[in-house]
């Protein structure tokens, strides 16, 4: 007779509405744990929960301690993340018809190269000139300047 009670008790109880409760988590947008940075899934299965409205991601049982001890240490992670995940930026034009590094045209060497750097798209004749403009970005960029 208990269990039947306590069976029926249980069946109500699960169709009751929780009122107050969260109607939406935020999703976990990053692929490591908030607390240790490794990646998640290395140590097994991660630890999933929520804390007021955000999922949270960790990589193991231990790091909730860590995370429970000083929430908002972790949760400051969260903010530039979401940010990034929200408002992707589009690189800009590229304004120059020759190659940034060397002068030439761009396809002056074949098939030109090109990539984003901060921002704003870089177009250079070859992919040797990548590496000279990486070793020294301000000097070639000074020619973006106006443009």
């Amino acid at each position: 007779m208990k269990s039947f009670l306590l069976t029926g008790l249980m069946a109500f109880l699960a169709t009751v509405p929780t009122f107050g409760a969260e109607k939406s988590v935020k999703p976990y947008p990053l692929d490591k744990c908030i607390v240790s940075d490794e990646k998640l899934g290395v140590e097994g299965k991660p630890t999933v929960f929520v804390y007021e409205g955000q999922e949270i991601k960790l990589c193991c049982a231990d790091c909730r301690k860590e995370f429970d001890a000083n929430p908002a240490k972790f949760l400051a992670k969260l903010p530039k993340a979401n940010a990034e995940v929200a408002k992707p930026t589009a690189p800009k034009p590229y304004p120059l018809k020759t190659c940034i590094v060397s002068d030439n045209d761009l396809d002056s060497m074949g098939e030109q190269a090109s990539f984003v750097y901060q921002g704003q798209t870089i177009k250079v004749c070859c992919k040797p000139c990548i590496a000279k403009f990486e070793k020294n970005p301000a000097k070639y960029l000074k020619k973006l300047e106006g443009k």
